[in-house]
């Protein structure tokens, strides 16, 4: 900024901002941060780096076998060790970005993960952490892990930021069990998609062995959710399910195929409704969005619209086609058993930004590399529906 009075600070699920040096001197002091220790900011700022975790990823890799972690869903977000592998992350008081900053932990940083909450992790700081080696320099960054928590203790609940996608920063913790397996297939250069937080071990597995060929199935993927009973099934550009758990309270809508980002998932059609009615009632307030072009006019999301979970950071975008339809795509790529995520309240995207709707049959894309000539290839395929 070339004034020394001031610091360009980048808080994990902060916006940039210029902050006064002395009032950075005292939030580092108060959370025990290492200011020369951040260094630049646009350096290693993507996320896992083999370079710079590998040293703390063996350090803790000892902790994958002290989950508490007994469902039988099998997945290792909830109650299991995770690693910070961004500069620094925050800790808040609540799961959001008005939340207070309570503290902060430094990269290589361990944190006790109790339960995944959309883009957040609600963690347990009161939590030690078990040590495997008592070498000095384990036992002084132990000593600076400690002082970093201490800043922490009282709150009642505190929470991190684990995807940055939010504030368009990569993923910012990771459980350690995912950060062993890429270690040891670092030479593969494939990276784990952000939904992989929820994988199994055995998944991870299989996706990085297979060269990220192979993902979880849908069955694989229910059983991680609570949402099982399926209550209603539509068709369309993807196929689509509407499930509750057991008590009936808790309801989303999954996918049940791949899709890339941009690709359209579905076209609700919209019912419109007279705006003394809406006024009146509650439900209609809940179940309708503004008719495009329409001040006072507004009209019912048919289909699965408005069973979508709401979420501030959707996987969902949507927009209007013509004045009586809402087209929903994909914000990223989705994969099969994946829990939709839409937020009406945003402003409608351009829909140029979708994905052109498919042709009624289209040959699989050529795929380059080592799997080039395995399975069929377009050209074999057409031969075979008597089109060469």
């Amino acid at each position: 900024h070339g004034n020394s009075q001031y610091y360009t600070v980048r808080n994990a699920g902060d916006e940039r901002t210029w902050v006064l040096r002395r009032h950075v001197m005292s939030m580092a002091a108060h959370s025990n941060i290492d200011l020369n220790a951040i260094g630049n900011e646009n350096r290693h700022s993507e996320g896992f780096d083999h370079e710079l975790d590998e040293e703390h990823v063996r350090r803790w890799q000892h902790l994958i076998g002290c989950s508490e972690n007994s469902s039988s869903c099998g997945t290792c977000s909830d109650k299991s060790w995770w690693q910070v592998v961004y500069k620094w992350v925050a800790i808040r008081d609540a799961p959001c970005v008005d939340g207070q900053i309570i503290g902060s932990m430094m990269r290589g940083d361990p944190v006790f993960c109790m339960s995944v909450q959309g883009c957040w992790i609600r963690v347990d700081i009161s939590r030690k952490v078990p040590e495997a080696s008592t070498s000095r320099k384990d036992e002084e960054s132990s000593r600076s892990i400690m002082r970093r928590r201490e800043s922490v203790r009282g709150s009642k609940e505190a929470w991190m930021m684990w995807d940055g996608e939010q504030k368009g920063l990569p993923v910012l913790v990771q459980p350690i069990s995912h950060l062993e397996r890429l270690l040891k297939y670092k030479s593969c250069d494939v990276k784990l998609p952000r939904e992989a937080v929820t994988w199994t071990p055995s998944e991870v597995d299989v996706f990085l062995g297979s060269l990220g060929f192979i993902k979880p199935s849908r069955e694989t993927a229910m059983m991680r959710s609570t949402k099982r009973l399926v209550r209603s099934v539509r068709g369309g550009y993807r196929s689509l399910e509407y499930r509750v758990d057991e008590s009936g309270k808790e309801s989303g809508v999954f996918v049940g195929q791949d899709a890339a980002k941009g690709d359209l998932v579905e076209v609700c059609p919209l019912h419109e409704v007279e705006a003394h009615l809406r006024a009146r009632s509650k439900t209609l307030q809940r179940l309708t969005v503004r008719v495009k072009g329409g001040d006072d006019r507004w009209a019912i999301v048919l289909g699965f619209g408005k069973v979508y979970t709401r979420s501030q950071t959707p996987n969902l975008r949507w927009s209007y086609k013509g004045t009586d339809e809402i087209v929903l795509w994909a914000a990223q790529d989705l994969h099969s058993g994946m829990e939709l995520t839409v937020d009406f309240n945003a402003p409608a995207q351009p829909l140029e930004l979708a994905n052109p709707p498919p042709a009624v049959w289209q040959p699989p894309v050529e795929k380059p590399g080592k799997f080039q000539n395995s399975g069929l290839s377009s050209t074999a395929l057409r031969l075979s529906m008597g089109e060469g």
